[in-house]
């Protein structure tokens, strides 16, 4: 239908584009040849209104009359052809050409199949035919050439006229063709001419004993271009990061991944291939299941990819878990265990846990006496991204499905609605349906159920309540070092310090901010928070559950108003912190307005006083084909095309001398048929009671503990620098002594010397004495 996402068709592959521009492919017709782009194609509406554009109605396209392909319709042969490297006709499957109606091929399979253009990985099968005989001994060949979906597969083996049933294998990877006939003969398919049997995996004859063949992997197409990065790694998504490549000959290159502007794997695999001297190509693998790094570069190195911030190649699965070669690395989501003749449950119980991909697995007993023990996986995600195939290779391995991976749904609307709302979501849990409100699922109904919803602001209150303690436990820590204990004549350790009063005096003041912009509650004291004795808070939360009750976005814009918030009477000489809106004046157009449609008009800003003058001139002069109005988040401006077209991008151009765009911060390119403007700054940013209680307290936070230029911070480098002084000091008086020491040692040491001699001298006077008497 006209709804389809245009990421949808094609079993989900989606339409890759060229991702370069200039179009997507060609129609011709007898009255003209013309490009057609799906630049902004998001739906099949989309493409069938693209297609009727661009060619002025020449050539119309539709769905056709079965709802899974397009039909296109115009004067003489009309014919499609890819152009510029996009591959989006072959993905609608309109390729080719056709006498005044050009049929397109099915890009959708149906239910509970998929299409044979989704095999092998996205290259499809040729199917010609193949030879069938049952045990009964009748042979039959059976043409699958017209067949576009498996189903058409298992219809066309049905019908042979030999008791069969086809269906999918038991790992819902491949064909199992089951033989109901009787005799003495074994069930066998064969080639008739081509390469049919092999391709489908399905050539050979039932084991002895059995009446079935089970047909081997046929590789769907599990990843494409168009796989979004949102969904993609079992539904955990790429996050935002850069990695670097290292190819064969050492060169490197770092691919960022914002997933803000690359959405899908095709803008991945653009961005590595677009590095000419890297030698690195990146395409989908060959199973269709993974990307793949190819290394051109012919050096002697491993190529190598690893994470430089963040984790998106892990993400992309091209690090630890992928399988690599000298030349390629090879992110599938497909992996492989090998069981030997010793292996038992428990072993390879182990060898799917060391895989760490996808699944728990675990061993347990049924309860029956005889071979008890099974092996039991569980997917590792929920809903339907908990999808995972089980394939038993070559083993005997059988597995059966007990559990379906599904997504919870629930239908929206009125017990006699005819067309309900129908939501999904990957767990036991809806959100986004009514704004603030989450809701459990807990069983299913066959009944309409009924939900009551109100308001509840205990954990708001709890919140309020820890806030509060919180503070009050600052100021008694505080009061403890600032008091004066007139008992013990005792000073506490920050007694008049001047970086605590300035600390303490900042909070208080914080308690009194009035939120102009709040409503009906502007101060603290309207919810019931009020300053009591010894500087503490008090917190009435019966006052606070009542005002939340009367009006809760009040209470919400009192604690969260944004400090530098636009407003229809901001001034607009406050805006850019106060440089205002540089316009030429009155008379002198500022800027030029290219709409979708191809028209143009000119705008004149004057001198505008207030930002809601502003915004009307803009919407005045655009002549209702565009309108500009104030970002949901009241930070800046958004411009929006109003004329429908698509033709032509949205374009906004200053005139000479005008800085008028660059301060309204309009001049990022146009998403559609809109432009969302930057984040307008102005002189209330810096004020920190300008915004709500919350960003205050913030505000004040940074300041105190500003890396560079916080107060505390501050304060703790005056105490380091003081504490690098005294210990200068002590080590200059250590020195000083020392050098004292020193000095007293010696001179005692000279003294003990003189001594010494006089005690020698003494003697000797002695001796002189003995002899003269």
């Amino acid at each position: 239908g006209r709804s389809t996402k245009q990421n949808a068709p094609t079993d989900a592959r989606g339409v890759r584009g060229g991702g370069g521009g200039g179009g997507d492919f060609s129609v011709t017709s007898s009255d003209g040849t013309w490009t057609v782009s799906l630049a902004n194609a998001r739906t099949i509406g989309d493409v069938i209104d693209q297609i009727s554009t661009t060619t002025g109605g020449k050539v119309t396209a539709s769905v056709d009359a079965g709802g899974n392909g397009l039909k296109l319709t115009g004067a003489g042969t009309v014919a499609v052809a890819e152009v510029n490297s996009s591959k989006a006709a072959t993905d609608l499957g309109i390729v080719g050409s056709g006498a005044g109606t050009l049929a397109g091929g099915p890009i959708l399979a149906g239910l509970n199949t998929v299409l044979v253009a989704s095999l092998n990985g996205g290259s499809g099968f040729n199917l010609g035919s193949i030879k069938i005989t049952n045990a009964a001994g009748i042979s039959n060949s059976v043409s699958l050439a017209a067949a576009k979906s498996v189903q058409d597969i298992f219809d066309a083996i049905n019908g042979a006229g030999l008791n069969l049933k086809a269906g999918f294998n038991t790992s819902g990877n491949g064909i199992r063709i089951a033989d109901n006939s009787t005799g003495p003969g074994q069930l066998k398919v064969e080639e008739d001419g081509g390469t049919t049997a092999a391709d489908l995996a399905i050539a050979g004859t039932a084991k002895a004993g059995s009446n079935f063949v089970n047909g081997g992997n046929l590789q769907r197409q599990w990843v494409s271009e168009t796989s979004l990065l949102s969904d993609y790694n079992g539904g955990k998504g790429v996050g935002d990061g850069k990695f670097k490549i290292t190819n064969s000959k050492g060169n490197t290159a770092s691919i960022t991944v914002n997933t803000s502007t690359e959405k899908n794997l095709g803008d991945i695999i653009r961005d590595i291939n677009n590095r000419p001297n890297l030698g690195v190509t990146a395409s989908i693998n060959q199973h269709g299941d993974g990307l793949l790094l190819t290394d051109t570069a012919g050096g002697s190195l491993k190529l190598k990819v690893e994470n430089v911030d963040g984790t998106s190649a892990d993400d992309l699965n091209l690090t630890t878990s992928a399988t690599k070669t000298a030349t390629t690395i090879d992110g599938s989501f497909e992996k492989t265990v090998t069981v030997t003749s010793t292996d038992t449950l428990a072993t390879v119980q182990q060898k799917l846990a060391d895989l760490n991909f996808g699944v728990i697995a675990q061993v347990v007993s049924d309860g029956s006496d005889t071979a008890p023990f099974r092996l039991s996986l569980t997917a590792k995600n929920a809903g339907r991204n908990a999808r995972v195939v089980f394939d038993g290779g070559s083993t005997d391995v059988q597995a059966k499905n007990l559990v379906d991976a599904q997504d919870a749904a629930v239908f929206l609307g009125s017990a006699d609605s005819t067309d309900p709302l129908l939501i999904t979501s990957g767990k036991n849990q809806i959100a986004g349906i009514i704004k603030g409100v989450t809701i459990d699922l807990h069983s299913t109904s066959d009944k309409p159920v009924t939900l009551g919803i109100t308001r509840d602001s205990t954990a708001i209150s709890d919140q309020v309540s820890k806030f509060v303690d919180s503070f009050n436990a600052l100021a008694d820590k505080i009061t403890a070092l600032t008091k004066y204990d007139t008992t013990t004549n005792t000073a506490g350790l920050l007694l008049g310090d001047s970086t605590v009063q300035t600390v303490e005096s900042n909070l208080y003041n914080i308690l009194g901010t009035t939120v102009a912009n709040a409503g009906k509650y502007r101060i603290l004291a309207d919810v019931g928070i009020t300053l009591g004795d010894g500087g503490k808070l008090n917190f009435d939360s019966d006052k606070f559950s009542a005002a939340y009750a009367n009006d809760p976005d009040s209470v919400q814009r009192l604690f969260t108003t944004a400090q530098d918030s636009l407003g229809d009477a901001t001034p607009a000489a406050q805006l850019n912190s106060g440089r205002g809106v540089r316009t030429l004046g009155p008379g002198k157009p500022d800027f030029k307005i290219d709409f979708r449609d191809g028209t143009t008009v000119n705008v004149t800003l004057g001198n505008p006083s207030t930002l809601k003058e502003l915004i009307d001139t803009i919407n005045t002069q655009a002549l209702g084909k565009a309108k500009a109005q104030l970002r949901d988040d009241g930070e800046g401006i958004t411009f929006t095309d109003l004329t429908g077209a698509t033709v032509n991008p949205l374009k906004l151009t200053a005139s000479a001398g005008s800085q008028a765009l660059i301060d309204l911060r309009l001049t990022s390119g146009p998403v559609g048929n809109v432009i969302s403007g930057g984040k307008i700054v102005t002189t209330n940013a810096t004020n920190a009671t300008s915004g709500g209680v919350g960003y205050a307290i913030e505000s004040l936070m940074n300041k105190l503990i500003d890396p560079v230029t916080g107060v505390i911070t501050r304060e703790n480098q005056t105490l380091d620098g003081r504490t690098k002084q005294f210990t200068d000091r002590i080590d200059q008086l250590d020195k000083l002594l020392t050098q004292k020491r020193t000095r007293l040692e010696t001179q005692f040491a000279n003294l003990e010397s003189v001594l010494s001699q006089l005690q020698s001298q003494q003697a000797s006077i002695g001796q002189i004495k003995s002899a003269a008497a």
